[in-house]
This record gives C-alpha cells, sequence and structure tokens, in this order.
C-alpha cells in the first residue's frame, strides 16, 4: 500500500471519528430536560392571636374572636381561643373598654350564650379556686360562687390578683366568651359563664374605674 493511499484512509478514519463522537456526545433537544421554577411560597396566614395583637381596640379585636369562642364542658379542654384573647387582655384592657360593653343578664346568657358573647359581666362572691395558668404570661383561670349552683363564673384574670386567694371576697368584671358545663356535687350539672377580665384592686385602678357590679352575693 502506498505513503499517499495510507495518508487517506488515515484522513477518512479521522473524520469519521470526529462524526462519531459528534453524534454520541451532544445531546439532542428531546433529551434535555428543563426543569419548571419553584412555585412561590405561600403566604402563612396568621393566627387570630396575630390577628388581634395587631390592634389595641377592643372591638376589632372582638370582631376576630367573637367567632371563634365556643362552650366547653369538663370534658373537653379549656378554649383555646378564650385564653389567645387573655394574651390581648394582658397587654390591651382596661376598665373603659369593659364599661363600653352593653352588659350580660344572667337570664339571657342561660337561654342564648352565643347571643351574649362579647359582653360584659361584673360579679361579687368568693372565689372557689384560683390558680396561675402555666406558661409566660400572668394570666389567673378559677372559679367564683354565690349562694346557688347557677351563680358560678369561670374566671381568666390578668392584670394583678394581689393577695386573693381561695376564699377571698372579690368583684371581677369581664367580656364573656361562652359558657362552662361542669357536673357538680349535688349529681348535677353547673353553667358557670366564662369571662376574660380583672379583679377590682386597687393596683388595677390604674387601668381606669371599674364599672358596677351587675351580680352581687
Amino acid at each position: 500500500m502506498s505513503t499517499s493511499t495510507v495518508c487517506v484512509l488515515g484522513i477518512l478514519c479521522l473524520v469519521a471519528c470526529e462524526k462519531s463522537a459528534a453524534t454520541t456526545t451532544a445531546p439532542s433537544a428531546e433529551s434535555v430536560k428543563v426543569e419548571p421554577p419553584p412555585p412561590p411560597p405561600v403566604a402563612k396566614e396568621p393566627t387570630p392571636l396575630e390577628t388581634i395583637l395587631e390592634t389595641k381596640d377592643l372591638n376589632k379585636a372582638l370582631t376576630t374572636m367573637k367567632p371563634l369562642f365556643k362552650d366547653v364542658s369538663t370534658d373537653e379542654p379549656a378554649d383555646a381561643n378564650a385564653f389567645s384573647f387573655a394574651i390581648w387582655a394582658h397587654a390591651n384592657l382596661t376598665w373603659k373598654d369593659i364599661g363600653a360593653l352593653p352588659f350580660v343578664k344572667t337570664a339571657a346568657f342561660k337561654k342564648d350564650p352565643d347571643l351574649e358573647r362579647g359582653k360584659y359581666f361584673c360579679f361579687r362572691s368568693s372565689i372557689i379556686q384560683i390558680a396561675k395558668v402555666p406558661g409566660k404570661y400572668p394570666i389567673y383561670s378559677g372559679l367564683m360562687g354565690g349562694r346557688g349552683s347557677d351563680d358560678v363564673v369561670d374566671f381568666l384574670a390578668v392584670h394583678s390578683t394581689g393577695e386573693l386567694v381561695e376564699k377571698s371576697q372579690a368583684k371581677f368584671c369581664g367580656i364573656v366568651t361562652g359558657k362552662h358545663s361542669y357536673r357538680n356535687s349535688g349529681g348535677g350539672s353547673t353553667h358557670a359563664i366564662q369571662l376574660v377580665g380583672m379583679f377590682d384592686l386597687p393596683e388595677n385602678r390604674t387601668f381606669g374605674t371599674p364599672p358596677a357590679p351587675t351580680v352581687a352575693h
């Protein structure tokens, strides 16, 4: 084989190899997978507590919370929305706020608790029990009772509770969140008015002048 023939064959082989390499290494348009861009992040809905902490106005806070308040029984956990409202009250509630609301008549509350949510109630009686709610907020829960099982308040107290303990006589004013039903020692059921508010104590007079009690025992 002549030298020229060998050169020609070498050139042909080189061209063929380059074409083969181009065919095997260059991806076709169909084989390229284009990933779509990620979707934009979904905006997180604020919680009821986050919503009401944006305002100092009681009526605006109640507009958000009233549809969420619920009645509870002994076998159910406490109303978390009532506690959220108590956190708002700890930061913002005044006596003027409470007194500006319509007051609750106990007979009307017994008839239709849903209709009475967001109104105010004042109660002077003996404390049956009181204890701090676990957590970072100085909020106290408890019961106050009068002469009969129908005269009972289930409270969440904000601001100062002073030296008040079980069997102390006290006046409490608050905003109705619902009804708490529980079994009593007589074998029946007691339906307490759930309130978020504060005790009438000298140190709480910095928040204004308390309204007159609507019920006293």
